[in-house]
């Protein structure tokens, strides 16, 4: 292999047309010519043609591929550009509601979720719930409420992600947790056809402010208004599906006063001790 040829490509195997025109003409031709006095190469004319020709076409070849990967240099950016609208327009559709603020799952920094599994939609079920947390006030006390909270049911609990559809604060805001669109794990029996709405805060001794009521009620407004959640729906209370105090009883007492609400013990009532989860179940009797 000729010296001169590697150097002016700049590589060391020959694995490209050019480098093995290059490599071949140089063997070839300038070895094969003779000297003149003015010590000028000076290479056999009618074999110069030929390879002059074949570069020529290996030359055609090359400007054929470039223009081929410059359409995909052009193409990349927009298809990329398509895949962000798209993610866009879900992210879109899942948070945005009138006269709710959303915090999206992407803006509270959640983890990834370990499996999802997709509900029937419209729902009929609200089940109303508190997490028995820290109560916050701010939007950076909340966020870091809602990390806790899907570090404790993912790491502690064995579940998929955090447990509930939605997270309410004391800021006013609405968290995304599961979402409209995926099985929570917060209502044994109840998880496939419901929406698990949690108070973040221990409402047996605290009490829920207006801002916080307000936005769930507007919550649920836009469930309807999307067609996530059926006209007739039913809200109930943690208490009124599990043997449990939340949603904690200064919360409970708000909600039995809302429109839908139904109480009492609905049948499928489940008071028994949760095994350990299974991971493919991510709660039993979903």
């Amino acid at each position: 292999m000729n010296v001169l040829t590697k150097r002016f490509l700049g590589m060391h195997h020959a694995n490209s047309s050019l480098f093995l025109f290059l490599n071949a003409f140089t063997s070839h031709h300038v070895t094969r010519c003779h000297w003149r006095e003015e010590k000028l190469f000076v290479p056999d004319s009618a074999r110069f043609r030929n390879s002059f020709a074949d570069a020529a076409t290996m030359i055609q070849e090359i400007l054929v591929i470039v223009s081929k990967m410059k359409i995909w240099i052009i193409m990349f950016p927009l298809i990329f550009a398509e895949i962000g609208k798209a993610e866009s327009s879900i992210k879109d559709i899942s948070v945005d509601c009138d006269d709710v603020n959303i915090v999206s799952r992407e803006e509270w920094r959640a983890r990834n979720p370990m499996r999802v599994r997709k509900t029937h939609l419209p729902l009929n079920h609200i089940i109303i719930l508190h997490t028995v947390t820290d109560f916050c006030t701010s939007l950076k006390q909340c966020r870091r409420n809602v990390q806790f909270i899907q570090d404790m049911h993912l790491d502690d609990r064995g579940w998929w992600d955090i447990a509930y559809s939605f997270l309410v604060g004391g800021d006013g805001n609405v968290y995304e947790g599961r979402g409209w669109f995926n099985t929570g794990s917060f209502a044994v029996n109840y998880n496939q056809n419901s929406l698990g709405i949690a108070f973040i805060g221990n409402f047996n001794k605290e009490k829920p402010t207006q801002k916080m009521l307000n936005a769930t009620l507007n919550l649920l407004k836009c469930g309807v208004k999307k067609g996530y959640l059926s006209p007739t729906r039913e809200i109930h209370g943690h208490r009124d599906v599990a043997c449990t105090e939340s949603p904690g009883n200064n919360l409970y007492a708000v909600i039995r006063n809302w429109q839908y609400f139904k109480g009492g013990r609905l049948p499928n009532y489940y008071c028994k001790t949760l095994p350990p989860p299974d991971a493919n179940k991510d709660i039993i009797n979903e």
